[in-house]
């Protein structure tokens, strides 16, 4: 049993993951920084993943903990997450998807970096996305494009950068602070970018460290989150997502010590209206204009698109 209160707490989300359940944990278990908690939270899974946690926890008495949903039933991602942190007892918050693993020295280099730097909320690093070919190679290039344009083993801004996209890509990838993270309000309808919604309101208040070393193994599998082809419906429900996260974002505009926050929060806010007014009136040639004032921007998203289509079709 641990006699104080651990450094970091571990949210180990679980739902028909058996088959990788085991790695995931016994990597948490080989990490070189050991003042740590596993909260397992089981999201009704109806394959072999509570036994498996069950087993885990009488192994490790005091370091794993495992819980559920009150009436035992699947909730999804967000009501997951959300029981796990109400039950951290760290200073900071660790996920790991239960088909990932870590590199043993993942938490040690994060919390060291969380430790000397007040300002940064939360620390992220480089990732190795392997299984699915075409999901990975994918993946890869997303990560090199980002890797390239990021800066390296300093604090900085990230909030202008997720406001268009994510370039942490998974909660397995970072580690934040919790008196943050409890702050963060709640959000509806947000499965596939829960992660997303709450690295946007975390650099809205602090500055982010990337950690070009991949210290994270990412599982790509067909039932990964944004696995396949993107559409219309998945620009439709990006736009959805940007929109409800903007209104999010505006409510918390108190919290802002940067005037360029609100600035860049307006601007893209503004730019979001005009995609969908555009998209509603199916007017490609005015969204065609819009894209030219932006070309990095666009050149990124349609490569993205280009990209996606090649591989999936």
């Amino acid at each position: 049993m641990q006699s104080e209160p651990p450094k970091v707490s571990i949210i180990l989300p679980s739902y028909n993951y058996g088959t990788y359940l085991g790695t995931a944990i016994d990597s948490i278990l080989s990490q070189t920084f050991q003042s740590f908690e596993i909260l397992a939270v089981d999201d009704g899974s109806c394959d072999n993943s509570p036994e498996i946690l069950e087993r885990f926890q009488n192994q490790n008495p005091g370091r794993i903990r495992v819980l559920r949903h009150p009436d035992g039933a699947h909730r999804g991602i967000t009501e997951t997450y959300k029981l796990g942190l109400a039950a951290c007892r760290g200073s900071y918050a660790a996920f790991l998807e239960s088909d990932d693993f870590w590199h043993p020295r993942n938490l040690e280099v994060k919390v060291a970096v969380l430790d000397a730097q007040p300002q940064v909320g939360f620390v992220y690093s480089g990732y190795r996305p392997f299984g699915d070919p075409r999901g990975s190679l994918y993946w890869r290039l997303y990560a090199l494009s980002n890797h390239l344009s990021t800066p390296r083993n300093i604090p900085f801004d990230l909030f202008k950068t997720l406001l268009v996209r994510n370039p942490v890509a998974s909660f397995s990838h970072f580690v934040a602070r919790i008196n943050l993270m409890r702050q963060i309000p709640g959000s509806r309808g947000m499965e596939k970018n829960f992660d997303w919604w709450n690295l946007a309101h975390l650099s809205a208040v602090s500055r982010a460290y990337y950690l070009p070393e991949s210290l994270c193994s990412w599982r790509i599998h067909k039932k990964s989150a944004w696995y396949g082809p993107s559409g219309l419906r998945t620009l439709a429900g990006l736009l959805n997502f940007l929109e409800q996260l903007y209104a999010s974002l505006a409510l918390q505009e108190g919290r802002f010590e940067q005037n360029v926050i609100r600035r860049h929060l307006h601007k893209t806010s503004a730019t979001l209206e005009s995609i969908k007014r555009m998209l509603s009136r199916r007017d490609f040639g005015e969204l065609s204009v819009l894209a030219l004032k932006r070309p990095v921007s666009s050149s990124r998203f349609a490569v993205h698109l280009l990209l996606k289509k090649l591989l999936f079709s």
